[in-house]
């Protein structure tokens, strides 16, 4: 894949929150097999702070990905801690309150029919 910087701001998000009831987001940062969020995914988290500020009825699911090496339960757990990551960043850093962020976690466990 090739590495762009993408930026979205905060209205894109209301936007695509409005229309869509989702937005996917690729400017945080991770390194390989980590889930500590990595300094070039500041702007990314400030324009969701901001996002937050400006709709204080907005709640948001957050999901973490992982790339496909490694075995799927491996994956879901460092999904799972990079979610964690992005909330705890949000509401240590930013200030957003605990209670509107939450973690996906039925996604997250990969429910096999």
């Amino acid at each position: 894949m090739e590495k762009k910087m993408v930026t979205v701001d905060a209205g894109t998000m209301a936007k695509s929150i409005a229309a869509q009831g989702t937005i996917a987001l690729y400017g945080i940062y991770f390194d390989t097999d980590k889930a500590d969020l990595k300094p070039e995914s500041a702007p990314t988290l400030e324009e969701i702070a901001k996002l937050l500020q400006s709709d204080a009825g907005l709640k948001l699911y957050v999901v973490g990905h992982t790339d496909g090496v490694g075995g799927h339960d491996y994956n879901m757990d460092l999904s799972r801690r990079r979610a964690q990551s992005v909330v705890r960043e949000l509401t240590g850093k930013y200030g957003v309150a605990e209670g509107r962020l939450k973690i996906d976690a039925q996604r997250l466990r990969g429910a096999r029919s």
